[in-house]
């Protein structure tokens, strides 16, 4: 995997000591409850599928129980 196209989990961020700042996570809860109201998630994705790419992109990967709608 290049650089680039690193992505890390939130689970990986907080467990490396990672604190976001209010506008970090307040951007990443907009972006992921935008992705459940679409329907392109299932339900509401646990911190270990959130994923953030060097780019700022937040995408889910991996299962989300279905049925956890905002």
């Amino acid at each position: 995997m290049h650089y680039q196209d690193a992505r890390l989990s939130l689970a990986d961020l907080c467990a490396a000591g990672l604190r976001l700042r209010s506008i970090e996570a307040v951007t990443i809860v907009r972006e992921v409850a935008l992705q459940v109201a679409r329907g392109d998630v299932a339900g509401v994705p646990s911190p270990h599928v959130i994923r953030i790419a060097a780019s700022g992109a937040v995408t889910i990967e991996g299962p989300v129980a279905a049925g956890g709608h905002l």
